[in-house]
This record gives structure tokens, sequence and C-alpha cells, in this order.
């Protein structure tokens, strides 16, 4: 059985984080903020080949800190 809170799940194609992750994120910053730091990352990750252990922490430590200023 698959634990929906552990389990990766894609969001984009370079970023997968967990259904717990990703919730935590829209109970923050809303569903279009949300979908909007997924889709930097997915761009930064696609032009930078860069990767991350955890998809969710860069969207919380960088990638929302960059959203604030821009919105």
């Amino acid at each position: 059985m698959v634990n929906i809170t552990t389990a990766k799940i894609r969001f984009a194609e370079y970023v997968v984080m967990t259904g717990g992750e990703y919730q935590k994120l829209l109970d923050k910053h809303g569903p279009a903020a949300t979908l909007q730091m997924i889709e930097r990352l997915n761009s930064y990750k696609l032009a930078s080949g860069k990767q991350y252990v955890s998809d969710y922490q860069a969207i919380h430590s960088w990638v929302a800190k960059e959203h604030e200023i821009r919105w």
C-alpha cells in the first residue's frame, strides 16, 4: 500500500513532492501562487540542470521568497 503523505507525485516535468508537502503549499500560498512556484522551480531545474533532494524544501526556502518579491 502506498502512503499518500510519503509517496512522491510529479507536479511538473522536473518537480516532485509528496501530497502532504503539496497541501502545505496550497494551505500557505493558495492554488494560483503554488502553481506559479512549481512552474518557476521546474523552469529553473530545466535550464540549470540543478537537482534538489527535496523540491518542496527548494520552493519553501527560495522560490516562495522570490515569488513574494515579484508579486
